[in-house]
C-alpha cells in the first residue's frame, strides 16, 4: 500500500495551469457569446430605425426625414464601433492564450508527466533479445499482457552494472496497477532479483 501512495501523480501544479488555461478559454467564449447577443440587440435597434426612416419618407417633411436618417447613421456608427472594439479585445485575448510560449509550456507539462512510467531494475542486458520482448515477459509473470508505449535503457553504460529500463504505459492507472503487483516478482524463479519502482528520474 505504501508503494501505491508514493506513486500518486505529483504534477498537480501543471494540471492547475492547464485548468487555468481551459477556464480562460471558456471565459473568452462566454464573452464572445455575450457580445453576439449585444450585436443582435443593436441590429434590432437599427432595423427599427430603418423602418422609422421609411415611414418618415412617406409622411414627414424632408427635414424630419433628414433627422431620422442622421440618427440611423449615428446609431450604425456606434454599432460598428462597438463591434470592432469588442472583436479586437477578444482576438487579443485569444492570441495571448495561444502564444507560442503558452503552447510550449503546455507541451512541457505533458512531456514531464511521468505518472505513466515505471522503472524496471536489474533486468540483465542481452543484445540478442529486444528489451521490449523481455519486459513483456516480466509483465506476463504479473498476469499482464499490455501494449507498451516505450521501453528504453536509461543512464550511461557502465561495465559490470545493469542499466535500468524506463517502461512507458498508455495511462497512469495501468502503471499504478502493475506497481501494486511488484512483490509477485520475488516469488518468481527467473525474475526474483528484478523489481519495479515509480519513475523519479530528473
Amino acid at each position: 500500500t505504501a508503494a501505491v501512495v508514493a506513486f500518486g501523480p505529483d504534477n498537480s501544479q501543471h494540471k492547475v495551469k492547464l485548468d487555468d488555461l481551459g477556464r480562460q478559454l471558456e471565459q473568452s467564449k462566454s464573452q464572445l457569446s455575450s457580445r453576439q447577443d449585444q450585436l443582435i440587440e443593436l441590429h434590432s435597434e437599427v432595423s427599427v430605425l430603418k423602418y422609422q426612416l421609411l415611414t418618415a419618407k412617406e409622411s414627414l417633411r424632408a427635414e424630419s426625414v433628414s433627422a431620422v436618417q442622421s440618427a440611423v447613421q449615428s446609431k450604425m456608427k456606434s454599432y460598428f464601433s462597438v463591434v470592432q472594439k469588442e472583436c479586437r479585445a477578444i482576438q487579443e485575448n485569444f492570441a495571448a492564450m495561444l502564444a507560442p510560449k503558452v503552447i510550449r509550456e503546455a507541451i512541457v507539462i505533458v512531456v514531464e508527466d511521468r505518472s505513466c512510467n515505471l522503472i524496471l531494475h536489474e533486468l540483465q542486458e542481452d543484445e540478442t533479445v529486444d528489451d521490449s520482448t523481455r519486459v513483456k515477459a516480466v509483465l506476463e509473470e504479473l498476469s499482464e499482457a499490455l501494449v507498451l508505449e516505450e521501453v528504453v535503457r536509461i543512464r550511461r553504460r557502465d561495465e559490470g552494472r545493469t542499466r535500468p529500463l524506463k517502461v512507458v504505459f498508455r495511462n497512469w492507472d495501468t502503471a499504478l496497477r502493475i506497481l501494486g503487483k511488484k512483490t509477485r516478482l520475488r516469488d518468481s524463479g527467473l525474475y526474483q532479483r528484478v523489481y519495479l519502482a515509480p519513475d523519479r528520474t530528473p
